[in-house]
């Protein structure tokens, strides 16, 4: 949801634009969708709706962009409840709402009717939280970024997203609701920022080799939702030549098991339904290595005389990767725990 309010001057407009076009080539080939929707004392939503995040759409969104936004022709004002009725129109409610503004909200209404007070009082803050808990209680998670002066109230945002201020330290925009930056310049770094992190593919090596020059170890790789809907190729590679490699995956997990341990490569590529744009991930892991395990034995019993099978000893294991098979020559355990008691040992 993009601002273009009177407040904003010719060179903020360009800001805005830039950072619009620096979050859609981040987001470009991911399978994800976005709508642009623009407001200021109404709203409209522009180029037809939904479109998947194509290098064929980022033309087509750069063109509207320099040509059709901020020309005002949705008046002046600030309407965060006409915004949000165009979000709740929408044919699919979206999975996140980024509000661009870098007002408060001075009007409410629709068409002929628009109440405009010009400050924020009582009618347009509460009819922009309407519309905008109403699509929060739909299923999108709203995050708003405030960029001007600093001198808007927090309150302001927390109304229509959430208390939670976005930090790049300890949480990210789909655990957030706000963020308040002084500069526009820094709106670009924010808005790339954000595209990365909706879109991140994440790997965990879920278990290490057991033990030196074993093959047991595990590994998971999550793909991104959008991804796995559209449909990927993959492959990886690792030591002693191994590869394995899958097309048109749908599934947003991979795990790869049978693993020794060394380094992995694992790429991830998607191709545009309209085919004018290929991405590819590239993801590297590593399973560690696992140490042998060692055992010593305490606690031995010796036989007593009236019986040769009453003897014992106890099996301590350490390292390596538990349960434990043991065998002692006359007899085996399996799937044991450390430490295990052997019972009905002859002297020997």
């Amino acid at each position: 949801m993009l601002d273009e309010s009177l407040s904003l001057n010719s060179s903020e407009l360009n800001e805005v634009r830039a950072a619009t076009l620096i979050f859609l080539n981040a987001m470009a080939c991911t399978g994800a969708e976005v709508v642009l929707i623009e407001f200021a004392s109404t709203a409209s939503i522009e180029l037809g709706g939904y479109h998947e995040i194509t290098n064929a759409f980022v033309a087509t969104a750069t063109t509207w962009l320099n040509t059709d936004y901020g020309t005002r022709t949705n008046g002046n004002f600030t309407s965060w409840e006409e915004a949000f009725e165009k979000v709740d129109a929408l044919s699919v409610i979206p999975d996140i709402v980024i509000v661009f503004t870098d007002g408060v909200p001075t009007t409410y209404g629709s068409g002929s009717s628009l109440c405009s007070t010009g400050s924020p009082d009582d009618g347009p803050m509460v009819n922009g939280m309407i519309n905008a808990n109403k699509v929060k209680c739909e299923g999108s998670h709203v995050f708003t970024i405030f960029i001007g002066d600093n001198t808007i109230n927090p309150q302001y945002l927390r109304n229509i997203s959430g208390n939670t201020a976005y930090d790049p330290n300890s949480n990210n925009i789909t655990n957030s609701d706000y963020t308040i930056q002084g500069q526009f310049s820094l709106l670009a770094n924010y808005l790339s920022s954000f595209a990365n992190q909706l879109c991140t593919y994440d790997s965990t090596a879920d278990s290490d080799a057991s033990c030196d020059n074993s093959n047991d170890g595990e590994l998971t790789v999550t793909i991104p939702g959008p991804i796995a809907v559209q449909g990927y190729d993959y492959e990886i590679s690792g030591p002693g030549g191994y590869f394995q490699s899958g097309f048109n995956e749908t599934s947003t997990s991979l795990t790869f098991s049978n693993l020794s341990a060394g380094n992995y490569t694992i790429q991830v590529e998607i191709t545009s339904a309209d085919g004018s744009c290929v991405r590819t991930e590239t993801i590297f892991e590593t399973i560690e290595e696992g140490e042998n395990p060692s055992c010593s034995i305490s606690n031995k019993t010796d036989p007593s005389c009236d019986d040769e099978f009453s003897g014992s000893a106890q099996v301590n294991i350490s390292d390596g990767n538990p349960p434990y098979d043991i065998d002692w020559g006359t007899g085996s355990a399996i799937n044991q725990n450390s430490p295990y008691l052997i019972t009905g040992l002859a002297a020997g």
